[in-house]
């Protein structure tokens, strides 16, 4: 059985210290893209250092987490951004984590 892709959108946020948090969002997503986690995971771990109510991040480093095969922690990083901001996305990346613990 294929498993269902967990997709993360970005929104405008505001700037990380030292840069343009957008551009260092979008670099992580692509690095997700290419399967490298672990430079993904550190972008979205310094955005998140910075900003720890960062929705965008937060969400992310789930979505990260998740693809790790660490689920019941990827469903704490996206509980946390849904708790900032509702998201059909991230609801349903959550829901993906869930079904992949049992």
């Amino acid at each position: 059985m294929a498993q269902k892709k967990i997709s993360i959108t970005i929104t405008r946020s505001p700037p990380v210290a030292g840069g343009n948090t957008n551009a260092a969002l979008r670099t992580a997503v692509a690095h997700l893209n290419q399967g490298k986690l672990d430079a993904a995971s550190a972008i979205a771990q310094h955005i998140v250092a910075s900003q720890p109510h960062h929705f965008d991040a937060l969400h992310l480093l789930g979505v990260i987490t998740a693809q790790r095969g660490q689920h019941a922690e990827a469903i704490d990083l996206m509980s946390r951004a849904l708790a900032l901001k509702p998201d059909a996305v991230a609801y349903a990346n959550r829901a993906t984590a869930r079904n992949r613990m049992k």
